[in-house]
């Protein structure tokens, strides 16, 4: 069974709209028939919700309650015990992508993004749905 971290702008895509919603959405439809687990950490959580709430999304409780049925994981200590390990070189990505893929590395996780600066971070396996498809 594979893992997955899936970034915002993901999620952003496929329950909003941008250039990605129709490759964002045959992602979902071909998980629907996949093994596979997703790990869901709180900075993607509150990333979507905000973006959402830009667009003025109508159905964000919903969005909102998708995400309560999630297992999310928080930074803690483990987390921020694990932080040293990858902070040489100084990352290149903002602090928010930086714990998103960290928190993928520590799930031995493939990372799925749209974000450009994310599919060429150094720090877990990133692909774009179309290229996990």
């Amino acid at each position: 069974m594979s893992t997955l971290v899936i970034d915002s702008s993901v999620y952003v895509s496929y329950f909003g709209k941008d250039i990605n919603t129709p490759q964002s959405k045959i992602f979902w439809q071909t998980l629907e028939t996949s093994t596979f687990k997703i790990i869901v950490p709180a900075l993607v959580v509150a990333e979507t919700l905000v973006s959402l709430s830009k667009q003025q999304v109508s159905y964000l409780g919903l969005v909102h309650k998708y995400f309560k049925s999630s297992p999310i994981f928080p930074i803690d200590q483990d987390l921020i015990d694990n932080l040293s390990t990858y902070l040489n070189p100084p990352p290149k990505l903002k602090t928010s992508d930086f714990l998103i893929a960290v928190i993928a590395k520590l799930h031995s996780a493939t990372l799925i993004t749209w974000d450009k600066r994310l599919l060429d971070n150094q720090i877990c396996p990133t692909l774009t749905p179309s290229q996990y498809i």
